[in-house]
């Protein structure tokens, strides 16, 4: 008897993952599939995904909606990978080629950069958000306590 409660409750596990999958509730599709599996399986399978709920999991999760093509991207990206619109304001895209501009005109080898770097503690100001580095000119986040490309420590 045992044997078969063990059965019945892996068996309710297929529609509960397939449901889960498409934004329902893992609980009750598998108290569901456990049940009825003959009605839950096709009737799984045959679910529309609920968005919302996919979109709240991925919010969790750090991605953010693109403004252009309501595509899921992640918060940290500069454009969004489906429709190539870019993601930042037009101050933070500045600040971005004027970091690039500094690099330029530094003429560093990575090594050299590298050997500059090394256990540097530098202070700097977040300004909207966001802060460049000091060491590679990268935009980084301001909860960010190091930057994201050359692992350079800092201060605020």
């Amino acid at each position: 008897m045992s044997e078969i409660l063990v059965v019945v409750a892996l068996i309710g596990l297929i529609p509960a993952i397939i449901a889960y999958k498409k934004g329902y509730s893992f609980f009750i599709w598998w108290l569901f599939g456990s049940g009825v599996f003959i009605l839950a399986l096709p009737l799984s399978l045959t679910l529309k995904p609920n968005e919302e709920e996919l979109e709240r999991r991925l919010g969790e999760r750090g991605f953010v909606k693109c403004p252009f093509c309501a595509e899921m991207v992640k918060e940290e990206a500069m454009v969004c990978k489906f429709c190539k619109s870019s993601l930042k304001t037009k101050e933070e895209l500045e600040l971005y080629k004027e970091s690039k501009a500094k690099e330029a005109t530094m003429n560093l080898s990575k090594k050299d950069s590298a050997r500059l770097r090394k256990n540097w503690t530098i202070k700097v100001d977040a300004k909207d958000g966001f802060w460049t580095c000091p060491s590679c000119f990268e935009i980084n986040k301001e909860l960010q306590d190091a930057c994201w490309k050359c692992g350079q420590e800092i201060e605020k």
